[in-house]
């Protein structure tokens, strides 16, 4: 069976090395100018060119069983149209919702799934009336594109929207009431084409600068009953999106409750620790759940992390020690990119913060 993915970064990578192991050929897609090492020498690479035809870049493709993708960032119109040659999961609609902040938020709470409040903007003359509905401080995003904290403007009162001048702030915006949150965490399921759903166990996340740093799992901040309502959400979700595919929620931990904050209709940065923590990690469920294959469920012992590797290597001393599972993506080092990770594993989570707190200070120092 041969699967083609969107994409020719870092989740294309994980998702072809685990399905290689399993059988499954591999071609990738990207735009002119992208950097496919990342995927060098796990199938072909295709360029897709501005006259090139869904057709005829599906048999460039390999003609694939399955176009999956690896990110948002995806013209969804052809994207869809790949569907007149062979399945295409997740669904075309899945990925347009998650393109926009506004119809994200708005699907979100038509599933019953609480996020913070939010308001539109089109103009820079429409921000200050929305904040002040909300109630500052606020948060503006960009309503498309803008990832890891980028895109983002924090306004505690009028005088802050000045910050936003310029070009690099173009609408439409959506802006969020900022939420008080005791800490973050994310979820990571999969759905198969036959409905089977399996959800992996929450992570606890901590950022730098906008871009994960540390997941954590068992998350011992938030009870057992937040944990399942998480989990229904996100099943919730799998189920009206007729979704095929792995699906992540990030979500605040407030003191009234769960807050959603975003999708990602793809494998997420959250997830690596499954790697190396349970049966079938994201990136082979991924590869399982488009290929109709049975789901393996999630079922952990003891607890597991993961540190991003951001802009920085790490010494095989430190990455290779007992319960450390190194995963390098093959990119050249620049300063705050994602060029790697490392997993960690131990019997439980007293040892795990201690090994991942020790690794983070000696890679980071």
């Amino acid at each position: 069976m041969r699967i083609a993915i969107l994409g020719v970064g870092q989740l294309a990578r994980m998702m072809a090395l685990d399905g290689i192991a399993m059988g499954v050929e591999f071609s990738f897609l990207k735009l002119p100018g992208e950097d496919s090492r990342c995927v060098d020498c796990l199938g072909s690479v295709v360029t897709a060119g501005p006259q090139d035809s869904c057709a005829s870049l599906f048999e460039a493709l390999g003609c694939p069983d399955v176009i999956t993708t690896e990110k948002e960032g995806v013209d969804v119109d052809f994207y869809e149209q790949f569907s007149s040659h062979c399945a295409v999961y997740p669904s075309s609609r899945a990925v347009w919702i998650s393109q926009n902040r506004l119809r994200e938020k708005t699907f979100l709470n038509d599933q019953g799934v609480p996020t913070a409040e939010f308001a539109p903007a089109t103009s820079l003359e429409e921000i200050a009336p929305a904040a002040e509905r909300l109630g500052y401080p606020v948060i503006v995003k960009t309503q498309e594109n803008g990832y890891d904290g980028k895109g983002q403007w924090w306004l505690r009162s009028e005088a802050d929207i000045a910050s936003m001048q310029g070009a690099e702030a173009s609408g439409p915006w959506l802006l969020e009431k900022v939420v008080p949150f005791e800490c973050e965490v994310s979820v990571v399921a999969a759905r198969s084409s036959a409905g089977q759903v399996e959800v992996y166990p929450l992570a606890e996340n901590v950022h730098r600068d906008g871009v994960l740093l540390t997941s954590v799992v068992p998350v011992e901040s938030i009870s057992q009953a937040q944990s399942d309502e998480v989990k229904r959400h996100i099943t919730r979700l799998l189920q009206e999106l007729d979704y095929v595919g792995v699906l992540s929620m990030e979500c605040f931990v407030t003191e009234s409750g769960i807050v959603a904050n975003e999708l990602a209709p793809r494998v997420h940065n959250s997830g690596h620790w499954t790697q190396n923590a349970v049966p079938a990690g994201q990136f082979e469920q991924h590869v399982r759940a488009v290929l109709g294959f049975p789901l393996a469920p999630p079922e952990m012992s003891g607890a597991a992390g993961m540190l991003n590797l951001l802009g920085v290597q790490a010494t095989a001393e430190q990455a290779l020690r007992a319960n450390h599972h190194w995963h390098w993506y093959g990119k050249e080092v620049r300063s705050g990119r994602k060029v790697g990770h490392i997993n960690v594993t131990a019997p439980n989570l007293l040892a795990l913060k201690s090994a991942l707190a020790k690794l983070q200070a000696e890679i980071y120092a």
